[in-house]
Formats: C-alpha cells, structure tokens, sequence
C-alpha cells in the first residue's frame, strides 16, 4: 500500500491506521482514498492519475480549502494491479481501522480499482468517483439488487464506453461498407460487450458487408448470442508467448478489417504485433485502446510504425481507434500545459478526469463542512454538480469560496468538461477517431479525424 499526506502545498509519507495526529500534531482531517494501479498492465495511469489527484488537492489547498474547514486532508492511495479482491481487502483494513471513520470518500482508475471500490462503496457508504474503467458497474453487479439512493455513491467523471462501441460500428459501416470484417476480443465482460454491441449495431444499420463467423464451439456456451461467433484470444497468450496462431486462421481469410477489443496497453501493443507478424495486410479497427507514446514509438513498439499508418503500399491508412474523452477547450488545453509543466510528463486522456473527480471531492467537503459525515459529502458532490451556474477553476478562490456557501447554487465546470452528473451517474463525453500518422523525420504521431464527425453523448 503506498500513501501521501497532503500539508498545505507538499507531499510527504503518510502511514494508514497509525495512532497519531497530522503533522502539525492535529488529529483533525479527513482521508481521500486513490484506488490507482502502480503495477499490472495499467500501471502507467497510476502514476499520471496520482499526478491529477496531487495537483487538485494542491490546487485546492493554496486556494484556501483547509482554511475554510479549519481539516487538513489527507491522501490515503491503494495500489489496484494486484486485482480486485487484493482491492477490497486493503480498503476494508483502512476502513475497519482506529482512524477509517476519518475516511470521506474514494478515487478509482482502470477496471480492479472500479470493481473493488464499488463493492465498498456500496457496502459502507461510501462515497467513489470513478475516473478512467470504460465500463458503467452495471457490468459486475446487479443494480436490483440496490436502492437508487445506494447507487448515487457511485459516480463517473468520464465518459462510458458503450456508445463508444455504437459509434464503432458507425464508423466500420462508413468506412467498409461491403466489407467482411472480424471480430477479436478477449474474454472479459467489458470485451464481451464491445463486439455484442458492434454486431447488433452493424445489423441495426443494415450493413451489407459479412461478419465472419467463428463457429468456435468453445463460444457456444456465451449467454448472449451475439457472442457466440466471436473469436477469442487469450489474456494469458497476450502477455506470454502471444497469439499469431489465433490469428493466423482469421488473416487467412483475408478480412478486409479486423476489430479488436482488449484490456490493457500491453496486450493492445501485443495483438498489434501478431497482427503484423502474419502478414496481415487490411484495415485494423479497435477502441478503448490507450494513446501512448510507447505505441508510436518505432523502438519499442517492434518496429512496426509504418505498417500502423500503411506505408507499406495501403492505399489507406491501416490503423483507426475509436476514442472518446474530454471535450475540447481553451481550459482543457491550458490544463495539459500547466500538468506538462509541473510533472514533465504529458497527461493521459483521463488525467483531466482524475483532476475533476478530486476537485469534486474538494468541492463537497466544502459544502458539506463539520461535522464531517459520508451520507452529508455525497449530497454535497451531487449538489455542485448539478443545475446551478456553472463555475471552474478560472478563478479557483471563486470556486471554492462558493462551494462553501450552500446559499450559492454552483454547478462544477471541470477540465473534462461539465460535471454536470447525469442520472445514470456519469457526464457527457466526446467521441473521435484516431489515427497513426508519419511527421516525416522518423517520428510517429496521432491524428484527430474531422470525418467522421466527433459527436458527444
């Protein structure tokens, strides 16, 4: 378990559970959880999304927040690469601990850290702003089987991934319309839905291409016959000896584009290669699929640059991704330059998320103020993130001074964009293609495509 403490502008080590006070001697505070991967697969977004979380708080803090609630807040951060259930039993060693009733709300990023948050969330009350997992928790627990005031713990600051899916298959129906096209995936329920949904949208359009089948009986038993015809490839194939020999059947049959959906940079970068490595000359399309540098880097991602933007004698450029993010502003960009600056590092596409979901927090703590109580921040966060005039981090002593006025009705205008939370418990997104091009001088970059238009949802 790693952990922070935030004074006024610094980060220094802080034990969970220890009998003392803060720093200062206090035993005043109130505890954020982080719930961010530091290893595993997305271990890189652990560090990006701590860098978020540290820049709202200290943005926060010097703007007058620990003054107005007279509580210095402390930053608790779990460590999700080790999975779920790894997850739920250090959140419950916090929680159940001398200090855990210090604890007023949780951060997560990427799928573990969403899973193992929500199960405690919803088990003490607890307040969880969800910041990258494409998934809504409808896709690992049943929402009979809670009360809507139960459900109004768990909250997105990003947009979802099943019209991400939808939006796919728009741009697959454009762009290949008689085409034979194959569906991949992994066996995750997140990767489940993708090509369910990319099926019966092609279907729902009228496409006049051909889905291949992969009449694969190990696929039979998938509840959802959408499923069924799928081809599958392994997680553990992904990330040891790979999968060209699942892939070299699909190639074989010369789709004109392949679609892809798994978890995780290193095994998006892994079928990539496969892909490459059997001579697969056609379209690729996927989603979900982290913008890395290490993915356009011609030497780490196995040399394999030029056939990504299809200078290998494609008439068209080979690699499309469907991205859905934050929506573009002055602010956004502004944001990116100053999180540049302070970290030498450039943000993810859910950094501004992990900022806005912190900053929510914030924002509630003030509103909510002393006696500081789980159920009371929750109304909080919900009541400056809803109708109200919109106010943002332009004028951050503005902000926050009016959060903690409850006669001021405030709506948060975040870097993501408005937070302004939905009933489904999530925010509007916007939804792109990307692709892989050549800037001409050995070097590879992304690209923004105007056609098909970015819609939002």
């Amino acid at each position: 378990m790693k952990n922070l403490l935030l004074p006024v502008l610094a980060l220094s080590p802080f034990v969970a559970g220890c009998s003392g006070g803060t720093e200062d001697g206090s035993s005043d505070e109130a505890v954020l959880l982080a719930v961010l991967p530091y290893t595993g697969k997305y271990e890189l977004k652990g560090v990006l999304h701590e860098n978020a979380l540290r820049m709202a708080l200290e943005d926060a803090i010097s703007n007058g927040i620990q003054e107005a609630l007279g509580t210095k807040l402390t930053v608790v951060s779990v460590n999700s690469g080790d999975g779920k259930d790894v997850v739920v039993a250090a959140l419950r060693e916090i929680l159940d601990g001398p200090d855990g009733d210090k604890v007023m709300g949780m951060i997560s990023s990427t799928k573990d850290a969403h899973k193992g948050a929500v199960d405690i969330a919803l088990e003490y009350g607890l307040l969880d702003l969800e910041v990258s997992d494409g998934s809504h928790d409808d896709e690992f627990i049943d929402w009979a089987d809670y009360t809507d005031e139960q459900l109004r713990y768990l909250i997105s600051t990003r947009a979802l991934c099943n019209y991400e899916a939808v939006y796919t298959a728009q741009f697959i129906m454009e762009k290949y319309p008689t085409g034979k096209i194959a569906l991949i995936r992994g066996n995750d329920i997140h990767d489940l839905m993708h090509t369910a949904v990319i099926r019966e949208t092609l279907r729902d359009l009228g496409f006049q291409g051909t889905v291949i089948e992969s009449n694969d009986p190990n696929q039979a038993g998938y509840e959802n016959p959408d499923n069924r015809q799928d081809y599958e490839v392994s997680y553990d194939d992904l990330s040891a000896g790979g999968v060209v020999g699942t892939l070299q059947p699909i190639v074989d049959q010369a789709p004109d584009a392949v679609f892809f959906h798994v978890a995780g940079d290193g095994p998006n970068l892994r079928i990539l290669q496969d892909l490459k490595a059997t001579g697969f000359s056609n379209g690729i399309v996927t989603c979900g699929m982290a913008r890395t540098s290490e993915l356009i880097d011609n030497n780490s991602n196995g040399l394999m640059s030029d056939w990504l933007v299809g200078h290998d004698a494609l008439a068209d450029d080979r690699f499309h991704f469907v991205m859905r993010g934050a929506k573009s502003s002055d602010r956004l960009t502004a944001w990116k330059e100053e999180y540049k600056t302070r970290y030498e590092v450039d943000a993810d596409t859910f950094t501004p998320a992990a900022y806005d979901a912190t900053m929510l927090w914030t924002l509630g703590m003030a509103r909510a103020g002393k006696p500081f109580d789980r159920k009371a921040v929750l109304d909080a966060v919900w009541d400056v993130s809803s109708g109200g005039t919109m106010v943002s981090r332009d004028d951050l002593a503005d902000l926050i001074g009016k959060a903690a006025d409850p006669s001021v009705d405030i709506d948060y205008d975040g870097v993501f964009g408005p937070m302004d939370i939905r009933e489904d418990r999530t925010v509007e997104g916007v939804y792109y293609i990307e692709r892989v091009i050549g800037n001409g001088d050995g070097s590879y970059g992304y690209e923004k495509l105007s056609t098909p238009a970015p819609v939002s949802f």
